[in-house]
């Protein structure tokens, strides 16, 4: 298991253990911040079969990037997917959003802007390709 970053720290501190993670995760006081529905939903499978764990909270700076296999990644993964299904979760994602129907509006114009900005960026490298 690789942690890029974990916890509020500066450049150069020792990252928090995913135990330190899990139990934010756990506090009735914190709830993901619901903007990271649109990156993923906190955990991703990547291309190689790893899983990855991003994420920060609501209402606390506690930045999160973790990488490993589905087995190391279980007990966070297991501690995220609760978290997600909690009523303090639901209760920051509709101060965020309002309701299920004006976040899929939200997720279907991120979506769209993100195709616009693929399809820009291969006609740049296509650009550049031409004229090198």
């Amino acid at each position: 298991m690789v942690i890029f970053s974990n916890g509020s720290k500066w450049a150069g501190q020792q990252t928090d253990s995913i135990d330190e993670l899990i139990a934010v995760l756990n506090s009735p006081h914190y709830a993901l911040d619901p903007t990271f529905e649109l990156y993923g939903k906190f955990i991703s499978t990547e291309k190689d079969g790893s899983v990855s764990a991003f994420g920060n909270f609501a209402n606390i700076s506690h930045v999160f990037n973790v990488r490993g296999s589905k087995e190391e990644m279980r007990e966070l993964s297991d501690a995220i997917r609760r978290h997600l299904s909690s009523a303090r979760y639901r209760t920051a994602f509709l101060a965020l959003y309002g309701s299920d129907e004006a976040f899929r509006e939200v997720e279907r114009e991120h979506k769209k802007k993100h195709r616009e900005q693929q399809k820009r960026f291969a006609q740049r490298l296509r650009s550049q390709r031409t004229n090198a």
